[in-house]
């Protein structure tokens, strides 16, 4: 059994979204299946009250794995919460498995669970990822690390080294572990693209502005400061359907194309209402009965509807109303400019939008 440990080996965290208490944790292990397979080693980093430190475990051959699991069971109970990549579907399931062969109890349940693989895998076609395993994640952020092999690869290693004990070997497996649990931490600020995403920030400034549009015509936008609860690692820009959301570090702008135009409201129980074709509206059947049979038809859902000229903002659900339409089955909705500056939740609503809209 080899056991090496680092006290305070990062001085700080960048990202500050997770809890105190709480353990990084990466195993490596002989194959894929915990039935055919064993776990010979793990890595955890503890974030607790302020302090951080990395313990690496070893078990040098397969007799060697319940002494192994032993040992880590008692650092993951020191803690609330576990920090892994994919763990939800491979390190943990694992180790609980490997752990019942001993019977041993690693206590899982009683824990919190964070997989930052989820929340990269969330965010990998907004951020243009090329890929959603932890070696992508760290090339997009710039973190740099020593190791080169994969787990995989290091399978031949492990059985290599059990026999030969080499001091080189162990070095190549021991650099891998550490690194893909350090990596962890140095990765952790891109869930602050999802803290933006999910309303982390906070609006200092609101102001209308004017552009150039396509059609080489000057048009207006509505440009909103914000300042973000989580500084992001690189900068972020997204454009779609004329709405731009640029950011970097801990602010970001967005631009809101406003639309002067003339749209349509349309009411509810068309059953109630008459079209009129002259007017191009619809009025209500107790003001219809005073318009000429002529000059009226029954209204559908597409021609149940006033119009009203304005300044209108987009929307994709009624944070604002009333509500208006370009068409009946027009997917965006609009509401016309308020004279207080728009509020938090709409920001959010158009941020959200912008990371569905992506997918």
């Amino acid at each position: 059994m080899k056991i090496r440990k680092q006290q305070a080996f990062i001085s700080h965290l960048e990202y500050k979204g997770i809890p105190d208490d709480s353990l990084f944790l990466d195993i490596e292990t002989t194959g894929l299946s915990p039935d055919r397979a064993f776990i010979y080693m793990i890595s955890t980093v503890s974030v607790k009250d302020g302090d951080i430190s990395f313990t690496n475990i070893m078990a040098e051959n397969a007799s060697e794995e319940a002494e192994l699991l032993d040992k880590t069971i008692s650092i993951i109970r020191e803690h609330d919460t576990l920090i892994h990549y994919n763990g939800d579907k491979f390190d943990l399931p694992f180790i609980t498995k490997r752990c019942r062969a001993y019977g041993l109890d690693p206590g899982m349940d009683a824990h919190d669970s964070i997989d930052i693989y989820k929340h990269a895998r969330a965010l990998k076609d907004i951020l243009g990822l090329s890929g959603c395993k932890q070696k992508d994640i760290e090339k997009f952020l710039g973190v740099d690390r020593e190791d080169i092999y994969s787990g995989k690869e290091l399978i031949s290693v492990y059985s290599e080294y059990s026999r030969t004990h080499s001091d080189e070997l162990y070095d190549l497996l021991y650099q891998h572990n550490h690194d893909d649990v350090l990596g962890m931490l140095r990765i952790l600020p891109i869930l602050a693209f999802e803290d933006l995403f999910n309303g982390a920030f906070d609006i200092t400034d609101t102001r209308r502005g004017s552009y150039i549009a396509a059609n080489g015509k000057e048009a207006e936008e509505i440009i909103i400061s914000l300042v973000l609860n989580s500084p992001l690692p690189t900068s972020m820009c997204i454009n779609d359907q004329g709405i731009y959301l640029v950011a970097k570090g801990n602010t970001a702008t967005l631009k809101l194309p406003l639309l002067n135009s003339e749209l349509r409201f349309f009411y509810d129980d068309p059953k109630d209402y008459y079209y009129l074709p002259l007017e191009d509206m619809a009025v209500h059947k107790s003001l219809a009965q005073y318009v000429d049979k002529d000059h009226r038809i029954r209204a559908k859902a597409e021609n149940c509807y006033t119009k009203k000229t304005g300044t209108f903002l987009p929307e994709w659900s009624p944070i604002y109303t009333p509500v208006f339409r370009t068409s009946y089955d027009s997917d965006t909705l609009y509401f016309e400019l308020p004279e207080s500056p728009v509020s938090k939740e709409y920001i959010d609503h158009i941020i959200k939008h912008l990371q569905i809209h992506k997918h």
